[in-house]
């Protein structure tokens, strides 16, 4: 017969880090919550963070079996009953739906988020939807036919998604590139940032551009130096004079899909009707 393991026999088994039980554990005490099942939702969900997850999955996650380190399977261990767990979740008040601030949120009783991670999803939401209302910032077409012909491969049998991507990036506000490791993803991204510049050189205003903190500390090697590489009489072109104004910069958001979450349905893919082929 199986059982629904604590927290501590699951930390003790190698499933969940010192930092899913220590928070859960901590919750439950703060909050004076008395239901295991709400400690384990509550490591099940920063666990779920860890593995590069915005949310746990419940549904996903009770048809799965309990691995401990090694990868094997817990001796008569079981996840509990959603019929049970989302009852229990429910009623605790560590779990709200999203309304109010709360360590954990339940979406659509299914979905279990920590309460930050809910916050952040729905503020990037919130921010692509006022990007995708702004009307397009169209693009000099000569400028950018010329970046393109110059910074990609002519056209061959096959379509050349690096390109099209670049041009969705020019003439759209919001953008996402995605695929897996070695894809092309930031070369495919440098690219852009130098048909960005061109364009901001071409309109006279300055150009902008954002690296992470974690690319300034360690950039990667497309990220070195990258428009010399690309384009070797870039730097010597003719820079923007003063502008009072400029417009609006495009988004680009890239990430690999392994192991990815769904993304969230206000992050619309764009495919341009006409890559320049």
């Amino acid at each position: 017969m199986s059982a629904i393991p604590s927290i501590r026999e699951l930390f003790e088994a190698g499933y969940l880090s010192s930092l899913d039980y220590h928070l859960a554990e901590a919750l439950e005490r703060i909050a004076g919550e008395e239901d295991p099942l709400i400690a384990l939702a509550t490591a099940v969900a920063c666990r779920a963070t860890t593995n590069g997850h915005v949310c746990a999955d419940l549904e996903s996650l009770v048809s799965t079996s309990l691995l401990d380190g090694s990868g094997d399977p817990i001796p008569g261990a079981s996840w509990p009953d959603l019929a049970r767990w989302l009852p229990a979740l429910r009623e605790s008040r560590l779990v709200t739906d999203g309304d109010s601030l709360s360590p954990l949120v339940l979406e659509n009783d299914q979905r279990l988020y920590l309460g930050r991670y809910w916050d952040l999803q729905r503020r990037l939401v919130g921010e692509i939807e006022a990007r995708l209302a702004l009307p397009p910032d169209s693009p000099d077409e000569g400028v950018l036919r010329q970046g393109i012909e110059r910074l990609f491969a002519p056209g061959a049998d096959e379509p050349d998604w690096q390109k099209a991507a670049a041009v969705a990036a020019l003439r759209n506000n919001f953008t996402v590139i995605s695929g897996g490791p070695g894809t092309g993803k930031t070369t495919t991204i440098v690219k852009i940032l130098v048909l960005l510049f061109e364009q901001a050189l071409n309109a006279g205003s300055p150009p902008c551009s954002s690296i992470s903190s974690r690319q300034r500390v360690r950039p990667r090697p497309a990220l070195k130096n990258p428009f010399a590489r690309l384009d070797p009489g870039w730097s010597s072109r003719k820079k923007p004079g003063d502008s009072s104004s400029s417009p609006a910069r495009p988004c680009i958001a890239g990430w690999a899909t392994a192991g990815a979450d769904s993304v969230p349905s206000a992050m619309a893919r764009t495919t341009p009707s006409d890559p320049m082929s």
